[in-house]
């Protein structure tokens, strides 16, 4: 009777630090993501930088889960604020976005790589590199939210000499101002980035699983 309420336990246990870890992996490491948080209530989105022609919407989510999202006419551009990551390391990131009927030009998503951050809370020091991809938005179905990604990319080792390592990253969305000029609006939600686990992690995780597994069979026998 103790052995099945071990069993028992173990399985809980384990169940419960295999869902510990997924909700880890999966949270994205962008402050304010899906612009939802206006504390202030300034009619901005907290977290962001904000430049040139911007706007805040809040009644068109591009998942149905919250109900804010952000506009982009010619030159406007967001940046997100500064969040830590570690040399070399894997991560996905995704934005979701919305063209506007008749729309024309481009827009240009950028995460990108930092020594250090500001007193400001964006990123700061020696640029270490980034990952860009650029949208030519009159080839895009208007009206109709859309997701560029998910990449994948591994954080730069640095650079040397002398060493210079990233520690810190953030993600810049910017309409018209690396390509053609934008004509119309576009919209932006759900700007997520995450880590990728190792796969010493995740051979862990199965493993948890499988040990999980077994301990729940055991007491049902």
């Amino acid at each position: 009777m103790r052995l099945r309420n071990v069993s028992g336990q173990l399985a809980i246990w384990t169940m419960s630090l295999l869902l510990s870890a997924a909700g880890i992996a999966e949270a994205s490491l962008v402050p304010n993501g899906d612009f939802e948080v206006d504390s202030d209530a300034n009619s901005a989105p907290d977290d962001w930088f904000r430049g040139g022609t911007t706007g805040y919407v809040t009644n068109d989510d591009s998942n149905g889960v919250g109900i804010s999202s952000v506009t982009s006419g010619n030159g406007g551009d967001w940046r997100s604020t500064a969040f830590a990551v570690t040399a070399n390391e894997q991560l996905t990131w995704s934005i979701d976005y919305k063209v506007a009927q008749g729309a024309t030009g481009t827009f240009r998503a950028d995460l990108r790589f930092f020594t250090g951050q500001g007193g400001d809370g964006g990123t700061a020091g020696s640029f270490q590199g980034e990952d860009v991809h650029q949208v030519d938005v009159s080839t895009v179905t208007p009206g109709v939210w859309q997701t560029l990604g998910p990449f994948t990319i591994n954080v730069p080792a640095g650079s040397v000499p002398p060493l210079l390592v990233p520690h810190f990253a953030d993600v810049r969305v910017s309409a018209g101002l690396f390509g053609a000029p934008l004509a119309g609006e576009l919209r932006f939600d759900n700007i997520t980035v995450t880590r990728i686990p190792e796969p010493v992690t995740a051979s862990l995780l199965a493993a948890g699983g499988a040990i999980g597994v077994a301990a729940v069979r055991r007491r049902r026998r």
